[in-house]
């Protein structure tokens, strides 16, 4: 099935498999879903719809009962925090993207979605602050518009500068790489974003982009290296028990496997007498295409911890760290250093001047994507050749039963809450008959 499903990929053009993708995605619409968590979600709102017009009826035994009849159905909608019930909707969305995750389209297509989103970055990045850079009269301006960006603005910088200005270049480095290794360390590179600030500055502090890039990187390979230490002496066991919700413990994992045969390079011997690049270590490389495309489905900086659980040499592990530290701290300290020149520098722009800072800067952001996304694809089809594919690393192929029992156990929790609510209004209905058969078959006026 694999086979034919890739031909007909192969066939169809970009734009053309990412519509089908796209619409097979949403399908079926809402209105036209018959699976038993979406026509549990539709009774219940046709029930409150219903109930609109009995809420305004004169009679209140009417308004009473289409108030109870619709403050039961939004209960049974929406999430219930005391009794850890979800709720329908949750379960239908659940259902939903269980149906999602198995499709075969978006499984084929996953190993591109990386690359899509970092195009699709760019794009909007262009679109957000092209004009903005073209409208440029000053590099002062450029100091106001890097805010935007997510970079220290020119008052910051310029705090920043007074304040390093005092220290010694090893208290500056030492500083740099603590305050690196703290960050690595703790995992809390995902929300205080030292790894922008850090080499956005490094020109500044250092003296010109060479610099600042070559710091950056030596700065981030040796923290990264505490991470790799403490996961390979003292946190071993631990890293490898570590799960995230819904994944299997690292060790378990089909990825770490695969990652732990490649990083050691005695699996994969080289011919003394084979071209130079042939002879670099298997272990450098793929840790170097790690670095570059950090995929595994774990905090980036968590990577550095399970590098160390591996046989990875840790020559190799410095080097590929620092080979594939110099994309982003280039970048970043050549930003940097058009933000330092904003501080120092509020003369205007000459035409040649403004298009050749836009120039370098486009140019180093999509170069930057570009090596991305070839890593991105050279990792994947080196996992793969592991046996372990992009969906099966974030746990959706080895989930695809687990997926089918997730949305049984929903279906299931609908069906028998269906179940209570029917035998509940049997029991009632009997309840009512037999007091009636108790009263001679005479009711009484309602």
């Amino acid at each position: 099935a694999g086979g034919p499903a890739k031909d007909v990929k192969a066939k169809e053009g970009l734009w053309e498999s990412a519509q089908l993708t796209w619409k097979e995605l949403n399908e079926p619409p809402f209105d036209d879903d018959q699976c038993y968590a979406a026509l549990a979600v539709k009774y219940r709102l046709e029930t409150i719809e219903a109930t609109k017009e009995c809420m305004q009826s004169p009679d209140k035994k009417v308004r009473d009962w289409a108030a109870e009849e619709r403050s039961e159905a939004l209960l049974e909608l929406l999430p219930n925090i005391e009794k850890g019930d979800a709720g329908l909707i949750w379960s239908y969305w659940m259902v939903r993207w269980g149906r999602i995750f198995k499709s075969p389209r978006l499984r084929a297509s996953l190993p591109a979605l990386a690359g899509v989103f970092n195009l699709a970055f760019v794009a909007v990045f262009l679109r957000l602050s092209l004009p903005r850079l073209l409208a440029m009269q000053s590099m002062g301006d450029l100091g106001e518009f890097s805010k935007e960006l997510g970079l220290p603005g020119r008052d910051e910088l310029a705090a920043y500068l007074a304040y390093a200005d005092g220290f010694n270049f090893p208290t500056k480095f030492a500083a740099f790489t603590g305050i690196f290794a703290v960050e690595k360390v703790l995992l809390i590179g995902e929300f205080i974003p030292f790894g922008v600030i850090l080499p956005t500055i490094s020109p500044a502090l250092f003296g010109s982009v060479f610099a600042g890039t070559i710091v950056t990187a030596t700065s981030s390979t040796i923290a990264s290296s505490c991470n790799f230490y403490l996961g390979r002496y003292y946190l071993s066991d631990k890293v490898k028990l570590f799960s995230l919700p819904g994944q299997p413990a690292i060790g378990d994992a089909g990825w770490f496997k695969a990652i732990y045969r490649r990083f050691d390079s005695k699996n994969y011997p080289s011919d003394p007498n084979a071209p130079l690049l042939e002879r670099i270590p298997e272990g450098f490389k793929s840790m170097l295409l790690m670095r570059l495309a950090p995929l595994l489905p774990i905090p980036v900086d968590g990577h550095w911890y399970v590098a160390g659980t591996t046989p990875v040499r840790y020559w190799e592990f410095f080097a590929a760290h620092f080979i594939g530290t110099l994309k982003v701290a280039l970048l970043d300290a050549y930003l940097g250093s058009l933000l330092l020149q904003a501080v120092t520098d509020n003369s205007e722009l000459g035409e040649t001047t403004k298009t050749l800072v836009i120039t370098e800067t486009l140019a180093l952001i999509l170069l930057s994507v570009i090596v991305t996304n070839v890593a991105t694809n050279v990792f994947t089809q080196l996992l793969a050749e592991e046996g372990v594919t992009m969906e099966g690393m974030i746990g959706l192929s080895e989930g695809e039963d687990a997926g089918a029992n997730a949305a049984d156990k929903i279906w299931l929790a609908v069906d028998a809450r269906e179940k209570e609510k029917t035998e509940k209004s049997v029991r009632d209905s009997e309840e009512k008959k037999n007091d009636s058969d108790s009263d001679g078959g005479v009711k009484g006026p309602v």
